[in-house]
């Protein structure tokens, strides 16, 4: 139960920053996209001990705020690889499918998968 009640604060602290002024563009709900699904596989399944430590609200909010100034997905990508390296360092970040990967999380289409 609280696994789905951080859930929700998360997904709605989210949405609520998104949402504030103005219309997104597509290019801001294609980055928070991406952005919402890294978030959840670190906090919940990466095996890195530096993410026992992390305020994830607190996290939710710098690491949206982050994604929705990036112009196109490079600087989408190299923001993701430097907000998430301190909490998972063996974490990357990619545009295209690499040949060999045990994690693999892709900006392009907003794939994760383990």
């Amino acid at each position: 139960m609280k696994f789905i009640a951080e859930l929700l604060l998360s997904l709605s602290t989210m949405a609520s920053f998104a949402c504030s002024s103005q219309a997104q563009s597509s290019r801001e709900t294609d980055n928070l996209i991406s952005f919402a699904k890294a978030y959840g596989y670190v906090k919940y399944f990466h095996p890195s001990t530096e993410a026992d430590q992390v305020d994830w609200g607190w996290f939710s909010v710098y690491g949206s705020a982050q994604v929705l100034e990036c112009q196109n997905k490079e600087d989408l990508l190299q923001t993701m690889q430097q907000i998430f390296e301190p909490i998972s360092p063996t974490l990357i970040f990619c545009l295209t499918e690499p040949i060999f990967s045990i994690v693999y999380v892709s900006i392009a289409n907003h794939t994760v998968l383990p």
